[in-house]
């Protein structure tokens, strides 16, 4: 039997956390035995994106939000878990994620599992969650979604600068202005499948009049993940 990690949501963003051996639960799903905690310090997993730097987290977990995309109000950023690790991991169910503001002190925000509320029915967010397996390398990813609008006059306007997750912060690529609505969604965790690589190009094929930059990328380049469709 593979021996199945439980996943330590091990963030860094708006400032170094304190140091706290309790990480498991963030990840809202259920905790394998042989519970691998965070040995690293608080702050020791800080650019944990992909090309930051830094190399893989003592617990081989690095998460971080990806763009954030607009249509008419209504806002969304994936939320990307990679297991960087050696050995295989499990996540499932909802992130369990805390939104602050710049002072790092938890807002009166409804964190919504599922989108559904927010973005009406959209089946490819809001399946059933299940088990996501991550071999070594894999990632998975889980949507937030908002709306930015203010129709209350009697809620002031709420921005979120970062979101607590464990013990530690993960800080999207800008503050998800909430307006007056108070809450987020959030999809279950889903597999981000990677695109196969391109086959290389026929060498006795004519030569294209017209050659464009992305029409034969590089077949040694590794396969980019394929994006979890948002909006």
């Amino acid at each position: 039997m593979r021996t199945l990690l439980a996943v330590p949501l091990l963030l860094a963003g708006c400032a170094a956390p304190e140091s706290s051996d309790n990480a498991g639960a963030a990840a809202g799903g259920k905790t394998a035995p042989g519970v691998v905690g965070d040995n690293a310090g608080p702050g020791a997993a800080s650019g944990e994106g992909p090309g930051a730097g830094g190399g893989c987290p003592a617990a081989g977990v690095r998460m971080w939000f990806g763009d954030t995309s607009a249509a008419m109000g209504l806002r969304s950023s994936g939320l990307i878990l990679e297991n960087c690790g050696t050995a295989p991991l499990r996540v499932e169910g909802y992130p369990e994620i805390t939104p602050l503001d710049e002072e790092m002190a938890e807002l009166d925000v409804e964190v919504l599992r599922g989108v559904q509320e927010i973005t009406g029915a959209l089946p490819h967010l809001d399946a059933p969650p299940r088990p996501v397996e991550l071999d070594p390398g894999d990632q998975a990813a889980a949507a937030v979604v908002w709306r930015n609008t203010y129709d209350d006059t009697r809620n002031l306007p709420v921005t979120v600068h970062c979101f607590r997750a464990g013990t530690r912060l993960v800080t999207p690529d800008s503050p998800l202005d909430l307006g007056s609505t108070g809450r987020v969604g959030v999809s279950p965790w889903q597999p981000v499948e990677s695109r196969p690589a391109p086959a290389p190009p026929d060498p006795r094929a004519p030569a294209d009049p017209y050659p464009s930059p992305n029409r034969h990328p590089d077949p040694g380049r590794s396969p980019e993940p394929d994006p979890l469709p948002l909006l």
